[in-house]
C-alpha cells in the first residue's frame, strides 16, 4: 500500500508532458480563385414575329421547328379594320434560322404589335449569367470560364459585362461566347458557369489550423524558443479546402496545425512534423 501511495505521489509531482505538434512554415503560393453563377444558353440571333396590323390568322405557312430564310412568309392575317382593305397580310421571318416559337393558330385574332413567336439561329448561341454587383470589379472581358449542364459542357470566355445594376436583383448581366465548337446546344438550357480568375500569390493554410476565440480567428505561431503565441488573423476566401489569410501571417512564420493535446498561449511544444504550405492552384 505504501508503495502505491509513493508511486501516486511521484505522478502528481511529475513534470507536465510537452505537447507533440505538427507545424507548417508559411510561404506564399499561386492560387486561382473560381466564381460560380447560374447561367443559361440563349441565341445570339433572335427575331420576334409581330404584325403591324390587327387581324385574324388565316394561314400558317411555316410551322414550329421549320427552317426559314429572312423574308419568308410564316403566316397570313386577314385585316380586321373596316377602313382598310381585306387583303391578306403576310408576317415574315425577320432573320434566317428556325421557327423556335409560334403562338398562333388558325382563327386567332392578333393585335397590332402583339408577339406571335420568334425565329432564332440555333448555330449561334451565347451564355448569359447574372453576377452580383460586388463581383464586377473582379471580372474582366476575356476571362476564361466553363459552362456545365446535364447535357452540355463547354469552354467559354467573358464577352460582355453590363455597366448597369438591376435595382431589383442587385446583379449585372454577363455574356459569354463559346471557345470551342458545339453541335446543336439546347436553347434555354440552365447550368453552372465557373469563371476562372487570374492566378495570384496568397498565404493559405488548412482551416483546422485556426482557433476561434470571442468571434475572432487566431493561429498558434511558434517562436524561436518553441513557445506558442496566439496571433489574430483576418480571413479571405476558402479555396480548394485551403483558407486564404489576408492579414496576420507572413512568409517564414511557423504555425501549429495539429496537436496531441490542448495547447494554450505560452506553451512549449515539441515538433513531430514540420512542413511547408501546399500548392492549392486548381
Amino acid at each position: 500500500m505504501l508503495r502505491i501511495l509513493a508511486i501516486l505521489s511521484q505522478l502528481a509531482f511529475a513534470a507536465p508532458q510537452t505537447p507533440i505538434v505538427d507545424t507548417l512554415v508559411i510561404q506564399k503560393q499561386p492560387i486561382q480563385r473560381l466564381i460560380k453563377y447560374p447561367a443559361s444558353v440563349v441565341p445570339v440571333v433572335q427575331g420576334k414575329l409581330t404584325s403591324e396590323i390587327t387581324g385574324t390568322v388565316t394561314r400558317i405557312v411555316k410551322g414550329l421547328g421549320t427552317k426559314v430564310h429572312r423574308g419568308e412568309v410564316i403566316f397570313y392575317l386577314k385585316n380586321n379594320q373596316m377602313e382598310m382593305n381585306f387583303n391578306n397580310y403576310a408576317v415574315r421571318a425577320p432573320v434566317s434560322g428556325v421557327v423556335a416559337k409560334l403562338d398562333v393558330h388558325l382563327g386567332k385574332i392578333l393585335a397590332a404589335g402583339e408577339s406571335a413567336g420568334e425565329v432564332i439561329d440555333p448555330n449561334l448561341f451565347k451564355f448569359v449569367a447574372e453576377a452580383p454587383a460586388g463581383d464586377v470589379k473582379r471580372l474582366q472581358l476575356g476571362y476564361a470560364a466553363n459552362f456545365e449542364s446535364e447535357a452540355l459542357k463547354v469552354k467559354t470566355k467573358v464577352s460582355a459585362l453590363s455597366p448597369v445594376v438591376n435595382p431589383k436583383t442587385g446583379t449585372v448581366q454577363m455574356e459569354l461566347l463559346p471557345t470551342e465548337k458545339v453541335e446543336n446546344p439546347t436553347m434555354g438550357a440552365i447550368g453552372v458557369l465557373t469563371v476562372f480568375l487570374p492566378i495570384e500569390s496568397h498565404i493559405a493554410i488548412p482551416p483546422e489550423s485556426l482557433v476561434k476565440l470571442n468571434l475572432k480567428k487566431f493561429v498558434r505561431k511558434v517562436d524561436n524558443g518553441d513557445l506558442v503565441r496566439l496571433s489574430e488573423v483576418e480571413l479571405g476566401d476558402l479555396v480548394n479546402g485551403q483558407q486564404i489569410i489576408t492579414k496576420g501571417l507572413s512568409e517564414k512564420d511557423e504555425i501549429v496545425v495539429k496537436t496531441s493535446e490542448f495547447v494554450k498561449d505560452g506553451d512549449k511544444i515539441a515538433r513531430q512534423n514540420k512542413g511547408l504550405t501546399t500548392n492549392v492552384t486548381k
